[in-house]
């Protein structure tokens, strides 16, 4: 992942539905499970905090992630998470097109992140940690992000 190997030339990572990598092998979905059966792309996916800003957004009912275990990733990488209503998987199959509140959480979320490298670059924060916040009379998260 070039945010692991060149942290320096990656501002920040928004991830839009993940799929739960114990479903795919090396060659793609996995075709059975239990015993005999490929070994999943797990371990290949890294488990501690990325070293550049995050935002996962997934679905309460993506039937590639139950919502519970995006939620474990993103804790695992220090994201904020936002979770979706009955949004399916985030995708042009399940009606997404053009998607202006992603889009909002987009730029908010990288106006979040240049404002807190500005900001880093001023003081070294006590506690590492920063306020997310967001608000368009539609949609409303928070979340702290180190």
């Amino acid at each position: 992942m070039a945010a692991i190997e060149n942290p320096e030339k990656v501002a920040g990572l928004m991830l839009v539905a993940p799929a739960d990598p114990e479903r795919f092998d090396q060659s793609g979905v996995k075709r059975w499970h239990g015993i005999g059966a490929s070994e999943s792309i797990r371990a290949q996916i890294p488990a501690n905090r990325l070293p550049v800003p995050s935002l996962l957004i997934a679905s309460d009912n993506d039937p590639w992630m139950q919502a519970s275990k995006a939620q474990l990733w993103g804790n695992c990488w220090g994201s904020c998470t936002f979770t979706l209503k009955d949004a399916g998987h985030i995708n042009t199959a399940s009606g997404f097109g053009p998607w202006p509140d992603g889009l909002k959480l987009f730029n908010h979320f990288k106006h979040s992140v240049l404002e807190s490298q500005e900001e880093s670059q001023r003081i070294v924060l006590k506690d590492n940690s920063s306020l997310i916040q967001f608000n368009d009379n539609q949609s409303t998260f928070s979340c702290f992000s180190a």
